[in-house]
């Protein structure tokens, strides 16, 4: 036992400052999941009539509201490190398909053939809200009048009004089936629900509209662009990029060259390229030149130099490789005029 605290005490004075803040965000989201399915286990205990009830599921309630709010600071901080080109929202974002696949557990598991349009109708309006926890209490609430009915002192012909219900589609029918069939333990199911926030991510163009535009649907060049900033705005282990000129824009190297910088104080870098840019401007410490050992074979490969850029041997391959060779330098400056 103090073997293995000593191996955790060690493992975790090793994590860096970046990944240490991570870690502890994860380990507050994992508690606030615990102390919810702690209360919904209480949940299940409660008498539907007690008054408690509603303390209860308050609490419940405002637990799920914290986690969020974690998850929030944590797409915050998301943000932060791509230099303000990736974005996250909550608003909308409710996973909609595991909701409804969990309100139709509910009711099958009581014949409730309800349906499914209108299960999915009521996750969309929860979904829509500007408030979804406090709009799945409204739905639930209805739902605890309708199994409350036929049991109340004094039973009416006229059910509960149930105004977010009947906005979804249940029918009188329906909603007769919910109060005759529905237990205060299938309620508590319904009470249970976790809703998963499942962040949607933009990719912000910061032109004069200030457009956002799906990230999924950025270009290659955007997607890469801001994933990288990301990287190289944090610290950590030894980071390997792959050629990452085959996807970035070059009107976005200069952004990526500062944010190198940067990075290579507080974590060593290695970057596979072709672009002389990221190369010399980067300032690199170390300059690995590679070739087959037959060319024209393109044999097992061997390293040619290694060096700073200030090795003639070093520079040479760069102009030559990089560049398409000193004449195309000179055919550059002349037609450009530099």
């Amino acid at each position: 036992k103090s073997k293995k605290s000593n191996i955790e005490t060690s493992d975790l004075e090793s994590l860096t400052s970046s990944e240490l803040r991570k870690k502890q965000e994860i380990l507050k989201i994992e508690k606030l999941e615990l102390v919810i399915r702690q209360k919904r286990s209480l949940l299940s205990e409660v008498d539907m009539t007690d008054e408690g009830f509603d303390n209860l599921y308050d609490s419940y309630i405002d637990l799920q509201a914290s986690k969020i709010d974690k998850l929030k600071d944590s797409t915050k901080v998301f943000t932060q490190l791509s230099d303000g080109l990736i974005k996250a929202d909550f608003t909308k974002t409710i996973d909609v398909i595991k909701m409804c696949e969990e309100i139709n557990s509910v009711f099958s598991a009581y014949s409730l053939n309800i349906n499914k349009t209108r299960t999915e109708k009521l996750a969309e309006l929860v979904s829509d809200s500007s408030t979804p926890l406090l709009k799945w209490k409204e739905i639930i609430y209805e739902l605890k009048a309708l199994s409350e009915f036929n049991s109340a002192p004094e039973v009416q012909d006229e059910l509960p009004h149930t105004p977010v219900m009947d906005s979804a589609g249940f029918s009188p029918a329906n909603r007769r089936k919910i109060s005759d069939a529905l237990t205060s333990e299938g309620l508590l199911r319904l009470a249970s629900i976790n809703l998963d926030f499942l962040p949607k991510f933009a990719y912000q163009t910061h032109n004069e509209m200030g457009d956002q535009i799906p990230f999924e649907e950025a270009s290659a060049g955007q997607q890469a662009t801001a994933l990288l900033n990301v990287l190289l705005n944090q610290d950590g282990f030894p980071l390997i990029i792959d050629q990452p000129e085959d996807d970035i824009d070059n009107r976005a190297i200069d952004k990526i060259i500062k944010n190198l910088w940067g990075s290579k104080k507080k974590r060593q870098i290695i970057i596979s390229s072709h672009n002389a840019n990221l190369v010399v401007n980067g300032d690199s410490e170390l300059v690995i030149c590679c070739d087959y050992n037959e060319t024209s074979e393109q044999t097992k490969g061997h390293i040619k130099y290694e060096g700073s850029i200030d090795k003639q041997e070093i520079r040479s391959e760069i102009t030559s490789i990089m560049e398409g060779g000193e004449r195309a330098f000179k055919l550059r400056k002349e037609k450009y005029g530099f």
